[in-house]
């Protein structure tokens, strides 16, 4: 239920390309090759209303999560679109903290996360968790027709932090602090 949620808010937003090049939220961010679009709702631990209000019960849906970030710069929650013949440059993530989760909401063959040198392929409607505090790289090698790789990107507390440490963490870096 709350997948196809997600999914609907998802090509609501998405059907916006259709009129414009980059609409009003999207992201293009840097690639060697290749486009990668994201569209957050949660940047960094700030909430950017005028995208959440355009996926309400996407972004309620964030908040019934008990171990979303959401609360500083290492939380993030957005759309991430891979088109066909996208690289993603390998990186690190700033932080152990954290577990990345990817929801694969289009996943078409010939995509893959490669982390810490281990291919790891999305499914749709299927969570991929990882720690990207490991070198990282995803890229898209199918074609035009297959369409774009689309997932939901959510930061979670890593398990082994506690309570009394997260409170700490979300003071320590509080967005704008």
């Amino acid at each position: 239920r709350n997948f196809q949620t997600i999914v609907n808010e998802f090509e609501m937003i998405f059907k916006a390309f259709s009129n414009c090049s980059l609409p009003q939220g999207w992201k293009l961010n840097n690639t060697p090759t290749g486009e990668w679009l994201t569209f957050y709702l949660v940047n960094q631990g700030v909430s950017i209303s005028s995208n959440c209000r355009k996926c309400p019960r996407t972004y309620r849906l964030l908040g019934s999560l008990r171990t979303f970030i959401g609360n500083n710069v290492f939380g993030n929650a957005c759309f991430s679109v891979l088109k066909p013949g996208t690289v993603i440059t390998e990186h690190y993530g700033p932080t152990n903290v954290r577990i990345r989760c990817h929801l694969g909401l289009k996943t078409p063959s010939n995509c893959e996360l490669v982390v810490g040198g281990e291919p790891q392929c999305w499914a749709e409607g299927r969570c991929l968790l990882f720690d990207d505090s490991f070198l990282h790289t995803a890229f898209h090698e199918g074609s035009v027709d297959e369409g774009s790789r689309v997932i939901f990107m959510v930061d979670l507390w890593h398990p082994i932090v506690a309570a009394a440490e997260r409170q700490a963490l979300d003071f320590i870096f509080a967005p704008g602090r």
